[in-house]
């Protein structure tokens, strides 16, 4: 569980946690018989190693999120009343 990490960095390191699967049949979707390779399916041609995902996980350091919403307590523009925001 890695909350402080942001979507970025948990796709990049579900992407970089892949097994390549060479020449894998798989049956289209939507189709009961046709046949397509995996790769045609998948961005990277494999699919997640859930274990090695976690370990790379584990040695990331999350970003710093911006804070969109103000704490220093100065006065917004346009408040009516001109006073000061609360944190």
């Amino acid at each position: 569980y890695y909350p402080d990490l942001s979507a970025v960095q948990v796709k990049d390191i579900l992407m970089s946690s892949t097994v390549m699967t060479k020449n894998a049949m798989v049956k289209k979707p939507g189709s009961k018989t046709e046949m397509v390779p995996f790769s045609d399916l998948s961005v990277t041609g494999g699919t997640i190693n859930g274990y090695e995902a976690v370990k790379k996980a584990e040695q990331v350091k999350p970003k710093k999120k911006k804070n969109k919403w103000r704490s220093s307590g100065r006065k917004v523009s346009g408040s009516p009343t001109g006073k000061k925001e609360r944190a």
